[in-house]
């Protein structure tokens, strides 16, 4: 979810999006986790909908994407619900030209946008449905890709945040908690341990 804000907003540079998700533990997990990358990013949720998983109707919730007039649609749900909803999102006026759709990870495979009969008989109205969808899935070698390790070489080799140095300060929040350090055995009279974090870099 933060790459699927991260594209949106960078990328793409999309401002707001409409969320729209099934209730079942990934859709509804995927939603929660995008809803709050998005908050985070200051990227605005238009409108948010929810299915039930093999609900037989999505009417309520392709008319209120009408009435957001969002043209970017993020979608967490069941590869099944995906391409019902993307058929009938279609004929609802609400897909294809003119619309971006981002789904998660169950997309990625486009075998699974046959589960829907029509979809999987008719090629052009497959095509038309899922023009501009595209999804996001993690990377499938084990050691990442090429610009995924020289990311990560170069931040080995940035200076250690660990022991001593202007990485391990104790500034404090409002609340007196040290930002940086902490006291790690709950032993006031040992050293404080620093958090790892690097204030002035990338990090959690």
């Amino acid at each position: 979810t933060v790459a699927m804000v991260d594209v949106l907003q960078h990328a793409l540079s999309y401002t707001s999006v409409a969320l729209v998700h099934s209730t079942d533990g990934y859709g509804a997990g995927g939603a929660t986790a995008f809803a709050e990358a998005a908050s985070s990013a200051a990227l605005a949720i238009t409108t948010t909908q929810s299915f039930a998983n093999d609900a037989p109707d999505f009417t309520a919730q392709q008319r209120a994407l009408r009435q957001s007039a969002a043209r970017v649609v993020v979608l967490y749900c069941q590869a099944s619900d995906g391409s019902r909803f993307m058929r009938t999102a279609l004929e609802a006026g609400v897909a294809g030209d003119g619309y971006l759709y981002l789904g998660g990870d169950t997309f990625v495979d486009t075998g699974l946008w046959t589960s829907d009969a029509l979809l999987a008989s008719d090629t052009s109205l497959r095509e038309r449905a899922l023009r501009g969808f595209f999804s996001v899935a993690p990377n499938g070698q084990p050691e990442g890709s090429a610009v995924y390790q020289g990311y990560l070489a170069r931040r080995r080799a940035l200076p250690p945040t660990r022991g001593h140095g202007t990485s391990c300060n104790l500034e404090t929040d409002d609340d007196g908690t040290y930002l940086w350090a902490q006291d790690h055995d709950n032993n006031a009279s040992t050293p404080l341990a620093c958090s790892g974090h690097d204030p002035q870099r990338d990090g959690p």
